[in-house]
């Protein structure tokens, strides 16, 4: 009996500190939980905030690869004739889709991209990934344009194939810096014209023939890089240019700050800093064009014809470049006739060699009015405000927000590229402002162009490996000039032409005669080319296969009386 109450006894003594003990901890934890300071109180909210932001990203990147997952396959279909979706017809005449066997799987997901990875041996049948990868089909540059996002491919040994896809705003492999240097070392050597839009994500430098461009328009917000851009380009052409082959006619309302350094150089004809004085460049540049229809009428087509056809009176070509183009356009006194000049030109003035490239910051209808827009086919566009400015000038939102400084949507036809824009640093400027038309000439590499035009002006085309080798003094090797006439020889197959100071050349094959073996030979073109050997045969003998104008009245041009003056 006594054990049992001490029994009891002990159950409710255990009970009650049960009890107390439950209770003092409650009122321990509410009174640390009162004592907590709002500072602490408030990290512990941010930390909370972020963990839900954390959340809710990945939520979105997850949707984001779902979607992307179902769009990719379905793009890529329509390219290349790839079986990735196709349809089958049911008896009743409906058709009924059925999915293909690719799967995408998604193995990596980060803030800023997307890896999908896809089953190499289950591809469609006849689809390989040389002919995913292979550039000419475009297949990397049209899904881009269609997803709104850059692209790469990547295989590994295992017959995998990768798909990387950046997030809006993401890098991915574009550089964030890009010297004019090393831009200036990748344009093709062939081509003076040339200058560089940008590096793209492979680190390939993408560049653009100004005259095949052949008006273009730079845009972007203030800061971004636009002037730097068009600067980069003035430079270019005048370090790869001589003054008898590129004129500019520069127009900087932006207080005459960008191109002020340009106007002392010899390739610049005319140099505008008030909008007042721009309209009569214009009608002067109108009279140019019309001035040079005249001479080629019934002697060629265009300036190229012309320039073949007189060796000792090549046209240069003419670049009009206009900075801030918004104070131009907005004064109402001059925005009229202004834009009724500038289409003009845009629409007939290529044919004469004159180009033209504006830049403006404020993309308004009243700036770039459907006529500009129209006749300037070329865009460079840097980062823009917002979605509809971006679609103003490109049709797309690529443009929008780009968020970092050189940052650019280059389009050139159907084709769009996300680059980086070179930037040239004072010494550079430097190097070509200060230096005279020899130095310049000096400090441009020596390259197959060079050793066309001594041929050309020492020795009326005639391509002799000897004499061409004593001419050029030691800037290139015999072997190197052995090779590169027999790599330049005319092929009947890819149609090589040769641009010289905006004449059009083809080098003859070496010949073998009764007086022997007679050297190559730089025969001027315009228009069509030699078919066979025979022709081509024909053509080196008489030298080109375009007669002299007749009754051209060798006055001073326009161009010359303004350089003087």
């Amino acid at each position: 009996m006594i054990i049992r109450d001490f029994y009891i006894m002990g159950i409710f003594v255990s009970a009650l500190f049960l009890m107390v003990g439950s209770g003092g901890l409650l009122l321990i934890f509410r009174g640390n939980k009162r004592r907590i300071p709002a500072a602490e109180r408030a990290e512990i909210a941010r930390k909370k905030a972020e963990r839900q932001d954390e959340h809710d990203l990945f939520k979105a990147i997850t949707k984001e690869a779902k979607y992307l997952a179902k769009a990719i396959p379905e793009h890529m279909a329509i390219q290349n004739q790839m079986t990735w979706n196709f349809h089958e017809v049911r008896r009743d005449g409906k058709k009924k889709k059925k999915k293909s066997l690719v799967r995408f799987s998604v193995i990596l997901l980060t803030r800023t991209e997307i890896w999908f990875k896809i089953d190499g041996r289950k591809l469609p049948y006849g689809t390989s990934f040389s002919d995913i990868k292979d550039p000419a089909h475009n297949v990397k540059d049209n899904l881009q344009h269609a997803i709104h996002r850059p692209v790469q491919f990547f295989e590994d040994h295992e017959f995998n194939f990768f798909i990387r896809v950046g997030l809006k705003n993401s890098i991915m492999g574009i550089p964030k810096k890009v010297s004019w240097q090393k831009a200036l070392a990748a344009l093709p050597k062939g081509n003076p014209f040339a200058v560089a839009i940008g590096v793209n994500d492979n680190n390939k430098v993408i560049y653009q023939d100004l005259r095949r461009w052949p008006h273009g328009i730079v845009a972007g917000a203030t800061e971004q890089g636009k002037s730097v851009q068009m600067t980069q380009w003035l430079l270019t052409l005048m370090m790869r240019n001589s003054p008898k082959s590129c004129k500019f006619v520069l127009v900087d309302l932006k207080d005459g700050l960008e191109f002020s350094r340009f106007k002392e150089m010899p390739h610049v004809l005319k140099f505008v800093d008030e909008p007042e004085d721009v309209l009569p460049e214009l009608y002067w540049l109108r009279d140019e064009y019309k001035r040079r229809t005249q001479l080629f009428k019934g002697c060629c087509q265009n300036i190229a014809g012309w320039n073949t056809q007189n060796p000792n009176r090549r046209l240069p070509y003419i670049f009009l470049f206009i900075d801030e183009m918004a104070d131009l356009m907005l004064n109402r006194k001059l925005a009229t006739k202004a834009d009724e000049v500038l289409s003009d030109l845009a629409r007939k003035a290529r044919a004469a060699g004159i180009h033209m490239v504006v830049a403006t910051q404020i993309l308004e209808k009243k700036v770039l009015s459907l006529q500009i827009r129209g006749n300037f086919p070329g865009r460079c566009v840097f980062s823009v405000p917002g979605i509809t400015e971006s679609v103003m000038v490109i049709n797309n939102s690529l443009a929008a927000n780009l968020g970092h400084p050189g940052r650019c949507v280059y389009r050139a036809g159907a084709t769009t590229h996300i680059l980086q824009a070179p930037i040239a640093s004072d010494d550079d400027f430097d190097s070509v402002l200060i230096a005279d038309e020899k130095e310049m000439v000096a400090a441009r590499p020596f390259d197959e162009i060079d050793l066309f035009r001594v041929a050309l002006e020492n020795h009326g085309g005639q391509a002799s490996i000897k004499p061409l080798f004593a001419d050029v003094q030691g800037q290139m090797s015999k072997s190197k000039i052995t090779k590169t006439l027999k790599a330049f020889e005319f092929d009947f197959t890819e149609n090589t032409v040769l641009e010289i100071d905006g004449g059009r050349y083809v080098l003859s094959h070496p010949r073998r005669t009764k007086a022997g073996t007679q050297s190559r030979k730089l025969i001027a073109v315009n228009g069509r080319l030699p078919k066979n050997e025979n022709e081509l045969a024909s053509w080196s003998k008489a030298g080109t296969r375009n007669q002299e104008p007749n009754n051209i009245n060798p006055t001073p041009t326009p161009i010359e009386e303004a350089a003087h003056t």
